[in-house]
């Protein structure tokens, strides 16, 4: 057909967001062939794949295998590795006609396109025919899935690139805070600034009055300081290879950009709602979670009864229901002085500050039975000495020196464990005197907690997580403590954390080189977006 274009990575320029759009139409092929399968069985044509996808497999294999062979073909087209066997319609003269395809329409009339189109059905009106049978079998489309899907990830994109432009260390979040004010107030939401003392201010925008039942989203606007290593700016936000460079693109302006836009799109819905949807933009979570400590404080969690945190640490594969905790330990090593000409006269707290750290390094780590990490690990306490310090200005045997360490604990086990720390210490026989103190106050401890797997916001999140992506997720407990154990501790409501992320080596969590897959970013939206639309009509 003439409206027809073969898909060769050398004869056709497709941008990641086309790309993107037509493997997550190959994914929803493989899932709903069935559906097509009873309209045309004509249909089962045997269509040989690539020596990638095992040549020989038939397109007829679909019904049994289809989930896996379209994520083939999804990962060949976002890698830029296009088959050359697929053909794909000139959907921009089908839109000139009033037709409009979503993904999983475009991947039928795909094939109806390239099985039929050699003869008179290959027409316009043969599709819009195609077009009302799919329409009548689908039935009834989602509301929440309608409204989801008018995201656009062009847009999405870009609104990731702008957050990552602007440097945002923690404690400067000035300038990030009011360009997101700024952007909420174009689209009519009315933001507040809202003072975090030390900090920049946090954004807060509502739908709704503030007497209801609230659904909260959650992000932070900080960043960690610039680490060395960097190839790419950290703030240019180049897109390469499907990936984003930039600092905070994983950690967390594009999970902040995809609630932004899912509260934006919930917002100019119209749809009546049972609860308010309240988007939380804070500072100086890098930082002991000031922001949302200082929003708590000032009532902003008030009638809140569930909570979605933007970040996607462990990707979409996983959605994280819980979070380890972290104890902070001060260990004070007092010895005794003397003249270093005579350094057998004195205590060396040094010396015995190192012995402890070797020995507190050796302590056994608890796990918690049946729980999986964000790493896809079992879930275990881990142990780091954070610093050491202690000298001496003048020739003589150092006398005080102090530890700083601290303990990730786990759901279900002791948080505080300064009698193992002093147990180990004693074993040890120093002659310096040595006391352990756990660090109280300003949030700390951060207390490890798990959201029941079976409450409505575990159960709804997984529930468009798998709709979206394929696949069921993961309930997992995030190895580190974050903005979720202080909305646990101090509001006492459930909390999840689902976004865009990454896994294995491409998680570079406040490492150089951070970068994020652009492919997801149009998927966490709509999970965001449909997941707080179905919440905020449960009882």
């Amino acid at each position: 057909m003439e409206h027809l274009v073969c898909l060769k990575v050398h004869e056709l320029d497709l941008g990641p967001h086309d790309r993107h759009d037509l493997g997550r139409a190959l994914v929803d092929y493989g899932h709903l062939y069935f559906v097509l399968h009873r309209v045309y069985d004509a249909l089962l044509v045997p269509v040989e794949y690539p020596d990638s996808l095992d040549p020989g497999l038939g397109l007829s294999m679909l019904p049994r295998f289809g989930s896996r062979y379209a994520r083939d073909l999804a990962r060949l087209i976002v890698d830029d590795h296009v088959p050359a066997f697929l053909k794909l319609p000139d959907f921009d003269l089908f839109r000139t006609h009033g037709i409009h395809f979503d993904s999983i329409d475009k991947v039928w009339a795909l094939k109806y396109l390239t099985e039929w189109g050699k003869g008179a059905e290959g027409s316009l009106d043969g599709l819009c025919h195609l077009h009302e049978e799919i329409m009548a079998v689908k039935g009834p489309s989602n509301e929440y899935v309608d409204i989801a899907e008018s995201i656009d990830e062009r847009e999405l994109l870009e609104l990731c690139r702008e957050l990552i432009r602007i440097p945002s260390v923690y404690r400067e979040e000035k300038r990030i805070a009011k360009f997101i004010a700024s952007r909420l107030d174009k689209w009519k939401l009315t933001p507040e600034l809202v003072p975090v003392e030390g900090y920049g201010p946090s954004v807060v925008a509502r739908i709704g009055p503030e007497n209801r039942p609230a659904i909260v989203l959650n992000g932070h606007m900080d960043t960690v300081e610039v680490k060395e290593g960097w190839k790419h700016d950290p703030f240019g936000a180049k897109v390469e290879k499907g990936m984003l460079y930039g600092l905070g693109s994983l950690d967390m302006k594009c999970g902040l950009a995809s609630l932004m836009l899912a509260f934006r799109t919930i917002a100019h819905s119209n749809r009546r709602l049972d609860c308010s949807i309240v988007f939380q933009a804070v500072s100086g979570e890098e930082d002991n979670s000031a922001g949302t400590r200082a929003l708590i404080s000032a009532g902003r969690f008030r009638n809140a009864k569930a909570v979605i945190v933007g970040e996607g640490i462990g990707s979409l594969d996983v959605v994280t229901i819980g979070r380890r905790g972290g104890s902070y330990y001060d260990i004070w090593v007092s010895g005794k002085s003397a003249h270093g000409s005579t350094p057998r006269l004195g205590v060396n707290a040094i010396s015995d500050a190192a012995k402890i750290v070797t020995a507190v390094d050796k302590m056994g780590m608890r796990s918690a039975h049946g729980v999986m990490a964000d790493n896809s690990s079992p879930l275990r306490e881990s142990q780091l000495v954070l610093g050491v310090s202690g000298n001496s200005t003048s020739y003589s045997v150092p006398e005080k020196c102090h530890i700083r360490m601290m303990r990730a604990t786990v759901p279900g086990k002791p948080y505080d464990i300064c009698r193992e720390i002093e147990a180990t210490i004693k074993k040890l026989k120093l002659n310096s005197k040595v006391e352990v103190r756990l660090k109280v106050g300003s949030g700390d401890p951060y207390l490890p907690h798990m959201t029941p797997a079976k409450s409505e916001l575990v159960k709804v999140t997984r529930k468009w997580n798998a709709h979206y992506t394929g696949k069921e997720p993961s309930l997992v407990c995030g190895l580190s403590e974050a903005d979720d154990n202080t909305i646990a501790k101090e509001v006492g409501i459930p909390v999840v954390c689902v976004g865009p992320g990454e896994k294995g080596a491409l998680a570079r969590y406040h490492q150089p080189e951070e970068a994020i897959s652009i492919s997801q970013l149009g998927t966490a939206a709509r999970i965001h977006c449909s997941a707080v639309l179905e919440l905020a009509r449960a009882k």
